[in-house]
């Protein structure tokens, strides 16, 4: 698959974590940096870092020792660096022990951004809850999205916070790498959408976030085999 086109003034954060026997779950944010950063491999360390300690202030007391921040890896998507680094961790969860949940069962953070689109958005999948923030087998309690729409703003203020040396961030963003589709048919006479990968991504800023009352899924994350 070709890599993806490069995205001016723009890291990605990719967070991952040890879930019972998987030790490659992952979650990812987009952050824009101010225009004056040539962001090296030590500024990269240093987000990544400074990303981790938010993580694990604001939203490993929410989850249960069953999940363990291991990494978090910083990349810049500008054209004209490409910096990397990756800062470790082992920090678990830290919530009341409660009987644990199934690794696919995961709360849904929803990113939302200044500007409307059609196609996925996108979103944050928390596995490492326990029993005790649900309703029922569908949905949250109240008091569980309360607590993480107030953590999870908390944790990506505190990153955006981030400073070294006079550089400095200007928000959490979006790249949208594809737009519209291109319709095809495939060898068996069927047409289908492909997404169109576009030369220059366009960034959306993130403007808030909204918690999913529904209980998500990721069934990767149980290790399913087929």
């Amino acid at each position: 698959m070709p890599p993806l086109p490069a995205v001016a003034q723009v890291a990605k954060l990719v967070f991952r974590y040890l879930l019972g026997e998987d030790s490659n779950v992952l979650n990812r944010l987009f952050v824009e940096y101010t225009p004056t950063i040539s962001l090296t491999d030590a500024l990269a360390l240093s987000l990544a870092e400074a990303a981790g300690s938010a993580w694990g202030t604001h939203l490993a007391p929410l989850l249960s020792s069953q999940v363990t921040l291991e990494s978090v890896e910083a990349t810049d998507l500008s054209p004209a660096s490409g910096a990397q680094a990756v800062a470790d961790f082992s920090t678990a969860g830290g919530g009341t022990p409660d009987t644990d949940m199934g690794a696919e069962m995961c709360l849904v953070v929803k990113f939302i951004p200044d500007k409307l689109y059609r196609g996925g958005h996108p979103r944050w999948y928390q596995s490492g809850l326990s029993s005790g923030s649900l309703n029922d087998p569908q949905t949250w309690k109240t008091a569980t999205l309360n607590a993480w729409g107030s953590g999870f703003t908390n944790f990506i203020n505190e990153i955006l916070t981030w400073t070294d040396g006079g550089n400095s961030l200007m928000g959490q963003v979006c790249p949208q790498y594809y737009h519209g589709n291109l319709v095809v048919t495939d060898l068996a006479g069927y047409a289908h959408n492909q997404p169109q990968k576009v030369t220059h991504p366009n960034v959306l800023q993130i403007s808030s976030i909204t918690t999913n009352p529904k209980v998500g899924s990721q069934r990767r994350r149980s290790l399913q085999s087929g």
